[in-house]
Order: structure tokens, then sequence, then C-alpha cells
């Protein structure tokens, strides 16, 4: 039985790639009469599906950086307090973590999320993007590590190669969703 390239599982809504199985919850449709609903498939040079990921990129880093300042305050007013007023000492206590802490935590939240929570960083949740393996099913922690390795590099380039990558590629790929076999498909 010839099954569409992808399509949506109607028991729990997963898109499955090429397989006549749910990656998900294992729904074996009994055979294809048009029934099964096509996924929207990844299109070259996508145009929506890359402000999706730039903005969810967007979206991902503000949190970021709203978390480390949370902390850089907290970190700060530990210091003021147990230290005194001598402000040399307040502002290289505030300038030091605020580079260092949003650096450090950015691999870890997307490794994490991406990870743990069904391909999805909660930029990715809000504009309902996941990544998922080229078969089409969860990824795990051994995908996110080596999507977020790569990651590093590519922000070396300050995305250059990422956008332009995405945009070439018939999957919509970057350079780490190749390397770890994975895609970005609409949650």
């Amino acid at each position: 039985m010839a099954y569409p390239q992808s399509w949506t599982c109607p028991a729990c809504g997963n898109t499955v790639y090429n397989s006549g199985q749910c990656t998900i919850c294992t729904y074996k449709p009994k055979d294809f009469k048009g029934k099964l609903k096509k996924s929207k498939s990844v299109k070259k040079g996508g145009a929506k599906l890359l402000k999706q990921r730039i903005l969810s990129f967007i979206i991902d880093s503000l949190i970021i950086l709203g978390i480390s300042l949370f902390a850089v305050l907290g970190f700060i007013l530990s210091i003021y307090m147990s230290i005194g007023k001598d402000f040399m000492t307040i502002l290289f206590a505030f300038i030091v973590p605020l580079i260092s802490v949003p650096i450090i935590m950015h691999p870890f939240y997307f490794l994490f999320f991406e990870g743990r929570y069904n391909g999805q960083t909660y930029g990715k949740k809000i504009l309902k993007i996941k990544v998922v393996r080229t078969d089409g099913s969860k990824i795990g922690f051994k995908e996110s590590v080596i999507r977020n390795l790569v990651r590093m590099i590519e922000a070396l380039t300050l995305y250059i190669i990422s956008v332009v990558l995405i945009m070439k590629s018939h999957e919509g790929q970057r350079l780490g969703d190749i390397a770890a076999k994975t895609i970005v498909v609409s949650a």
C-alpha cells in the first residue's frame, strides 16, 4: 500500500514521514484511500518556516536574557548587601555575569528543552513548530546535543550560514539539523 510522503496520525496528531505506522502511538491505518490528512511538508526555501524559526529563536533568546538578568540582579544584590557600596565592585560584578551567564545558559536551554519536551523550546511551542528526526520520530538528547554543539559553531558566523542553508536545503535544514539528521516541522 502506498502512503503519502507524510501524514498526520488521526489517533495522536503526530506527523509521520515515509512510514505506514505512527512513530509515537504505533497507530497503523488499515488502508489509505485519501483518509489520512497530508501534513504540510517543508518546501525548499520555505519563507514562512524560516520566519517562524527566526522568531522562535528571538523569543528563546529573550527568555534566556530575562532569566540571566534575574539571576545576575540577584547576584549583584547579594554582593551589594555583603560587600558594601563600592561602585567599581558592583559594576564589575554586574558586567561579568551579565555577559557570561547568557553565553553559558544558551546551549543548555536549547539542549534541555529540545531533548526533553518533544523537540520544542518555549519559542518553538509558541510558534507551533518542533524538531523531529528525518523519519518523523521524536528527537532525544543525542540529537539535541549534536544540534546544539553545531549551533555554537553557527553562532560564530552570526547564523548567516544557517539561514542560507535553511533557504537552500530541500527540507529546510541548517548545519545542526544535517549533522543530527533532524528537521523542523509544524507542530
